[in-house]
């Protein structure tokens, strides 16, 4: 399952400490689903910041390299460096 919202303010104003200490908290106390052992799996949520970004491209670059964390690497940087 994938939710994506869309904070927008003035700079300065609170919103990505608000989501961090406030909205980010309360979602990972839902419960998302139980694994085979019956364990409680919880919702885990990322940040990406939408600063500089021109194109929905750059938006799904961002959301890959979140949702993979492998490509936040040093190795991975050079991979996709373009010359």
């Amino acid at each position: 399952m994938l939710n994506a919202d869309f904070i927008d303010g003035q700079w300065g104003s609170g919103k990505t400490n608000f989501l961090k200490n406030k909205l980010f908290p309360e979602i990972q106390t839902i419960e998302a689903s139980v694994s085979e052992k019956g364990k409680s799996i919880y919702f885990e949520p990322i940040y990406v910041s939408q600063f500089g970004v021109s194109n929905i491209d750059e938006i799904c670059e961002r959301l890959f390299i979140e949702l993979n964390p492998k490509f936040k690497s040093k190795g991975a940087f050079f991979l996709k460096k373009k010359y």
